[in-house]
């Protein structure tokens, strides 16, 4: 019997050492979407603070409710506050960034706006990232607008 083929029991290994694969890569796929919204928003933070010291004005990174609208838990604003007055007015920029377009499903909570200003430094606070699994990661700004991920 020397026939060319697939025998049954081939079959059915090769399609289990595929199950078997694609059930290990769904976890790496979902921390992937944690890291990759946390460093979206460590980028910004950092981006905001070179911003504000190249041109010499505040920059603000805004997560929650202020100055009359309201945002949710996975959009934020970026202001280029040129007075330094803290409000958003005619002629300042502040471009409205979503980590739901790329990263479904991670959602954060803040402590605190941020504030850079043209010397580099800021206010204090914590940005916590969570998946729908419950894994959180931290984006930390400092006094001494050093921004870090924990």
């Amino acid at each position: 019997m020397d026939k060319d083929g697939i025998a049954f029991v081939e079959l059915l290994i090769v399609i289990s050492i595929i199950a078997i694969l694609a059930v290990l890569t769904v976890p790496v796929i979902k921390a992937n979407k944690l890291d990759g919204a946390t460093r979206m928003i460590y980028s910004d933070l950092f981006l905001a603070r070179m911003q504000a010291i190249a041109k010499g004005n505040n920059f603000r990174v805004i997560f929650n409710t202020e100055d009359g609208h309201t945002y949710d838990n996975h959009t934020y604003w970026i202001h280029n506050d040129k007075n330094s007055n803290s409000d958003i007015e005619a002629g300042e920029e502040y471009t409205p960034k979503d980590i739901h377009k790329d990263y479904k499903g991670v959602t954060f909570t803040v402590n605190s706006n941020a504030t850079f200003n043209p010397t580099g430094t800021s206010n204090a606070g914590t940005i916590t990232l969570k998946d729908q699994s419950g894994s959180e990661k931290k984006v930390i700004f400092s006094w001494t607008g050093r921004v870090r991920i924990e």
